[in-house]
């Protein structure tokens, strides 16, 4: 039904049924008549209004509601307004069988549109005294594409044994122990990377590859300077012992001996 790589909103609502590209179409008019300074763009595969250069809300159509993204902070506000539909953590499901609250739609383009703006604000004012961004004490977080968002949540979380989380935007976090997570998001035109994109540490990786091997996972053969073994581990006397495999979408990962 959907155009799997629309260009604009125009492109993506055009592939819905009647009923359903009516509703896109007046929520796009609601959006920009709360927020008439938004910026209309494409994101994550779905129509979007940014403002200042930051997100204001997202839309997208499904077969029995409309989902509507205002983020965390739209939906912490509207809370008891929202305790009839089902919510996540920034998202908004709106049945198609019943009538969309449109006004409250409105409420909650507002709500952004001044939330951002006296961020936008408040940015300025430390600006003029000279206050300095640090990212030391960032959570900072990780992340690279995947092809089939479906097929790497079985890899990860049943094959690999992660902990992995839908993320309300359509992507996957990866949770660790250490606290530490990372980001796999589909992309239609991904391309592999030709690097490791994610290093699992282990006590014993001869034991951990032979786990793995029997889980289905084929680790990848090297030549020098990297030789592996038939078990595709790579014993050096240089650096950690390692083995790499690929997930489903090509992407490189390693298991090496801590």
């Amino acid at each position: 039904m959907q155009n799997s790589n629309p260009k604009n909103t125009d492109e993506y609502i055009s592939p819905f049924p009647k009923k359903v590209g009516d509703i896109l179409k007046r929520l796009r008019k609601t959006i920009k008549r709360a927020a008439p300074t938004g910026v209309e763009t494409m994101s994550y595969g779905m129509p979007a209004f940014k403002l200042k250069g930051k997100p204001l809300v997202y839309f997208a159509g499904y077969k029995n509601h409309i989902g509507f993204y205002a983020l965390p902070s739209g939906n912490e506000a509207f809370q008891k307004e929202l305790l009839n539909y089902k919510t996540g953590k920034g998202s908004i499901q709106f049945p198609i069988s019943e009538e969309i609250p449109w006004k409250l739609i409105r409420d909650i383009v507002k709500f952004r549109t001044k939330e951002i703006e006296e961020n936008s604000e408040n940015k300025r004012t430390f600006r003029k005294i000279n206050f300095k961004i640090m990212l030391q004490n960032s959570e900072a977080f990780s992340g690279y594409s995947v092809k089939d968002i479906e097929k790497a949540k079985k890899f990860y979380e049943n094959l690999l044994g992660l902990k992995v989380k839908d993320n309300p935007m359509g992507h996957l976090e990866l949770h660790f122990q250490n606290g530490h997570s990372v980001i796999l998001y589909p992309k239609n035109d991904h391309e592999t990377a030709t690097f490791t994109v994610l290093n699992f540490p282990v006590k014993n990786i001869e034991n951990t590859v032979d786990k793995l091997i029997e889980k289905g996972i084929a680790f990848l053969q090297y030549e020098e300077p990297i030789k592996t073994d038939d078990k595709g581990i790579c014993w050096s006397d240089k650096g950690p012992d390692i083995a790499w495999f690929k997930d489903p979408a090509g992407n490189i990962l390693s298991v090496l001996e801590e």
